[in-house]
C-alpha cells in the first residue's frame, strides 16, 4: 500500500478531516461530472457511484475472497450466470461443494453505513447496513438461484471493516476448510478466520484510499512535489548520518593513534629507565666517570665559574634525559661544589 493511500485511509478511519475539493470532480464515461458537494469527512468520496471507485472496491474484495476459497481447496469460478441465456450474474463467485451443495452462488456487497437514512434512525446499529444489504440481495436473487438448483449466499461488509451475519459465517467455513486442508488443530480455525478478515479489510481500505485521493484538493503535481521533498529530506538525513559516522571514525582513528604513540613513549621511557638503573653500578656512569670521559676538556670544565642560574640550567637540561636519581644528585652536588 502506498504511503499516501495508507495515511489517507488512516485519517478517514480515525475520523479526521479530509482535504477535499468543493465539488466532486470525478466524471462519467460520457464526460459528465458528478458535481456533488464534498463533505470534510469523506462520506461522499467513499459512496459516490460516479467513476470506477465503487466497482473497483467491490471487485477487489471479490477477487481476494476467490483466492482465499481456492487456497482452501474449493473449485471456484468468478462472475458466473446461473440461468442460461440470462443477463444477470448473481454469482460473484460460483463455488462447487459448498457445505454439501453441488454449487453455490456468492454475491458480495460493500456498503457505506454513514448515510442520511442510517444516521437518522432512532436506534443506531453498527451492523444495520450490512444486515440490510445481505437481506436485500437474498430477496432479489435467492429465488433465481433456487430455480436453477443453485444455492445462494449473500455476503456484505461495510467501509469500516464490519461483516454481515452471512459473511461472518462464510469466513468461518473457509477458515475451517483451510485448517482441515493443512492438518491443523481445531483452535487454529479462529486464527485463520481473523487473518482472512484482515486481508479482505486491507483490500477494501486500499480501494477506498484511491477513491478519496481521486477527489482530494491536493492535485497530482502537489503530491509529486511533496513526495520529492520528502525524498530529498530523507537523502539529507542519510548524508548527515554518513558524515557523522565518518567524523566519528576519524576521531576514533586519531584517538587510537594518540594512544598508540603514548604507549610507545611509555615503552621507550621504561627502556631508558631500565638502562639508567642498570648503569647505577657502572663506575663510568658516576659524575667523575663522566668527567673523565671528557678527556682534554676536563681541565677547562673544572676552571669554569658556574653561577646559580648556570647550575639550574644544567640540571634542567640533564633532567630531560632518563638518568638515575643517584647520577643526577651526584652531578648536582658536583656543580654546586664548583
Amino acid at each position: 500500500m502506498r504511503r499516501a493511500v495508507f495515511l489517507t485511509v488512516l485519517r478517514w478511519w480515525l475520523g479526521g478531516r479530509i482535504n477535499q475539493a468543493d465539488q466532486c470532480g470525478v466524471r462519467k464515461a460520457t464526460g459528465q461530472m458528478c458535481g456533488m458537494e464534498l463533505d470534510k469527512w469523506g462520506d461522499h468520496a467513499v459512496s459516490c457511484k460516479v467513476g470506477p471507485g465503487v466497482i473497483a472496491r467491490h471487485n477487489g474484495v471479490n477477487l481476494a475472497w476467490l483466492l482465499a476459497e481456492k487456497a482452501a481447496g474449493y473449485s471456484v469460478q468468478r462472475e458466473q450466470k446461473v440461468v442460461f441465456a440470462g443477463k444477470k450474474k448473481p454469482a460473484d463467485t460460483l463455488v462447487w461443494g459448498w457445505k454439501g451443495e453441488d454449487a453455490c452462488a456468492q454475491d458480495w456487497a460493500v456498503v457505506h453505513p454513514m448515510t442520511k437514512k442510517g444516521l437518522g434512525a432512532r436506534k443506531l446499529d453498527p451492523y444495520e447496513a450490512v444486515t440490510q444489504a445481505e437481506e436485500r440481495k437474498k430477496r432479489l436473487e435467492s429465488s433465481m438461484c433456487a430455480d436453477a438448483g443453485v444455492g445462494f449466499v449473500p455476503l456484505a461488509m461495510d467501509t469500516f471493516g464490519g461483516f454481515g451475519p452471512s459473511a461472518s459465517e462464510a469466513l468461518e467455513v473457509v477458515a475451517d476448510q483451510m485448517r482441515t486442508l493443512k492438518g491443523e488443530e481445531d483452535q487454529e480455525k479462529e486464527f485463520r478466520a481473523k487473518r482472512l478478515a484482515q486481508k479482505l479489510r486491507i483490500t477494501m481500505f486500499r480501494a477506498m484510499g484511491h477513491q478519496i485521493l481521486a477527489r482530494a484538493s491536493v492535485g497530482r503535481l502537489e503530491e509529486m512535489e511533496a513526495q520529492t521533498e520528502w525524498e530529498e529530506e530523507s537523502e539529507e538525513e542519510e548524508e548527515e548520518e554518513l558524515t557523522d559516522k565518518e567524523e566519528d571514525e576519524e576521531e576514533k582513528k586519531k584517538r587510537e593513534e594518540e594512544e598508540q604513540k603514548k604507549d610507545e613513549e611509555e615503552i621507550q621511557y621504561g627502556k631508558r629507565k631500565k638502562m639508567a638503573l642498570d648503569d647505577d653500578d657502572d663506575p663510568e656512569m658516576t659524575t667523575r666517570g663522566i668527567l673523565r670521559q671528557l678527556g682534554d676538556v676536563e681541565e677547562e670544565v673544572l676552571e669554569w665559574q658556574f653561577t646559580y642560574q648556570d647550575v639550574v640550567a644544567v640540571l634542567e637540561y640533564i633532567s630531560k634525559f632518563t638518568v638515575s636519581r643517584r647520577v643526577l644528585d651526584a652531578v648536582s652536588d658536583h656543580l654546586l661544589a664548583l
